[in-house]
């Protein structure tokens, strides 16, 4: 049975056809894009927040409790909203899995398709319902840190984004020379290509006898 490359020259396709079709098995870039350029982002990001970390040295201790009463309040305004959302969900979900329950099927062949419903919503409830309880604990206990605990917490969550920022530059230059290897490689394939199907000159082209082995 012939693949999809191989059904090509039954249809009349060329070499430089056939060949430029089995080079994308080689290589999963856009052959008509010429550069890769890594995102700056990652290093502005990791500069901008080199920033932060020194300007939460000048933080003052008065400073620091007003942030933290302020970060906390915000906090504790997104957990509820969740839990809201969660609730309201959860509602819409049990309603209509009331109506679903209550759904009798024509023939037995629907049973399958009125299972399928439940579990649909058993699903939806699972992902967007799930956790209610530690959504209502995370709220009761949640309480404000104090200015010192909350300048540590700070630096530290800072010194992380920096290293990771660092680490995903790190990896973006590799990605560009990886990009800039496999461009080369095919290249060179396709100039290879464009070199075997550009008609020769009859004083250099040599006689062939590859086909003489052939099995008939």
């Amino acid at each position: 049975m012939p693949t999809g490359r191989t059904h090509m020259i039954r249809k009349g396709a060329n070499f430089k056809e056939f060949a430029t079709e089995c080079l994308k098995k080689f290589t999963d870039s856009d052959e008509h894009s010429d550069e890769f350029v890594p995102s700056c982002d990652y290093q502005k990001d990791a500069l901008r927040e080199q920033g932060n970390l020194r300007e939460l040295k000048n933080v003052s201790a008065e400073e620091a409790e007003k942030r933290a009463r302020s970060e906390y309040k915000q906090s504790l305004k997104i957990h509820k909203e969740i839990l809201d959302q969660k609730v309201a969900d959860f509602k819409k979900y049990q309603d209509i899995l009331e109506n679903v329950i209550d759904f009798k099927p024509p023939t037995k062949d629907h049973e399958a398709y009125k299972n399928f419903m439940v579990e649909q919503i058993l699903t939806g409830i699972k992902s967007d319902c799930r956790d209610l309880d530690g959504t209502v604990r995370s709220i009761v206990t949640a309480r404000p840190l104090t200015g010192e605990e909350w300048l540590a917490e700070a630096k530290t969550s800072i010194k992380k984004e920096i290293d990771n920022n660092y680490e995903r530059h790190a990896r973006a230059i590799e990605t560009v020379k990886e990009f800039a290897s496999t461009k080369k490689w095919l290249k060179e394939a396709q100039q290879a290509i464009e070199d075997h199907a550009t008609p020769k000159s009859p004083g250099k082209k040599k006689a062939s006898n590859n086909n003489q082995n052939l099995p008939i």
